[in-house]
């Protein structure tokens, strides 16, 4: 029971938060980290405005305290892969990613849509960007854990096929 009040809560999260940037698209010149939630409302609402076919720009940089390799493909990885293969909202060649300049402060991902910057988000040090179930994935059940695997693949490395042995005569 509590656990579907608290998906309903978060339902109506994301939906103020949607209809709050809809209308009012605010950019903080030093933003702060926010959480899953945000991420999820502000990835949903950039999609919504930029149209099906609209073009969204994910740019990422690393903050000072940002130092694993890898770190910038990983975060812009996983905010495509919420829009594309998580919510199967768009294609791949309607969002276009790069990777900038290093920056003081928090690591970021700057969102533009129609050709203007829409949002920022700010990640802590050597954080992922956080989207998808915002539950421990320990809570996840086995159609969540595959979904989790393509927001977050390099956290789920591909086993190697086992060689099978030749069979052998008696």
């Amino acid at each position: 029971m509590s656990r579907s009040i608290f998906s309903f809560a978060l339902l109506v999260l994301c939906l103020t938060s949607a209809a709050r940037l809809t209308t009012a698209q605010v950019v903080t010149p030093n933003p702060k980290p926010t959480n899953c939630e945000n991420h999820i409302a502000v990835l949903e609402a950039a999609n919504h405005d930029a149209g099906k076919d609209g073009l969204i720009i994910l740019i990422g940089r690393l903050g000072r305290g940002d130092n694993k390799p890898d770190l910038n493909r990983h975060r812009l990885q996983s905010a495509r892969a919420y829009l594309t293969d998580y919510l199967s909202a768009r294609s791949t060649n309607t969002i276009v990613i790069a990777e900038g300049e290093k920056v003081e402060g928090y690591g970021r991902i700057e969102i533009y849509v129609g050709g203007k910057l829409y949002y920022v988000f700010a990640i802590k040090a050597n954080a992922d960007l956080a989207v998808g179930s915002c539950e421990p994935a320990d809570l996840d059940d086995a159609r969540q854990r595959e979904l989790r695997k393509k927001l977050y693949p390099w956290l789920y490395p591909k086993q190697p096929r086992k060689a099978r042995k030749p069979a052998t005569k008696r």
